[in-house]
């Protein structure tokens, strides 16, 4: 083998490491950065259990008055979902509807709980719900 060839693979060789451990490096960093965003974050999830005979018009004003809380100023983030099509004996699917909602801090959690429109949600909302679950976590 040549001294050139060895050379090269040397190169090709510490180019790889280079590479590896940047993309390593900016892997890292993305989660860091990941797990930043949420870190003392307040969430407020809320399970949503519908009572039966509910008309697909009641249904579509319950899913507004859904959406219409995601639009409250001091909400960060925002997720409403339905149960997933999931398959482990663990996973509770007997809900209607999840929300799930991410607050700079509890202040602006508590700024939510007083809002017009959570109020006026809570009103109607109720008689629409056999059951609401809430689980807040920071």
């Amino acid at each position: 083998m040549k001294i050139q060839d060895v050379n090269r693979r040397n190169f090709i060789h510490t180019g790889l490491l280079v590479a590896t451990g940047l993309a390593t490096a900016r892997s890292l960093h993305a989660e860091e950065q990941r797990v930043k965003l949420v870190k003392d974050k307040f969430m407020h999830s809320v399970y949503f259990w519908l009572k039966p005979g509910l008309t697909e018009t009641e249904i579509e004003r319950f899913k507004k008055g859904l959406n219409s809380l995601t639009t409250i100023d001091s909400v960060d983030h925002a997720f409403i979902g339905t149960p997933a099509a999931t398959d482990r004996p663990i996973i509770d699917h007997s809900y209607s509807y999840a929300l799930i909602l991410v607050f700079k801090d509890k202040k602006a959690h508590d700024e939510y709980q007083v809002d017009p429109v959570h109020d006026a949600f809570r009103k109607y909302s109720t008689d629409m719900c056999a059951k609401v679950l809430i689980y807040d976590a920071v």
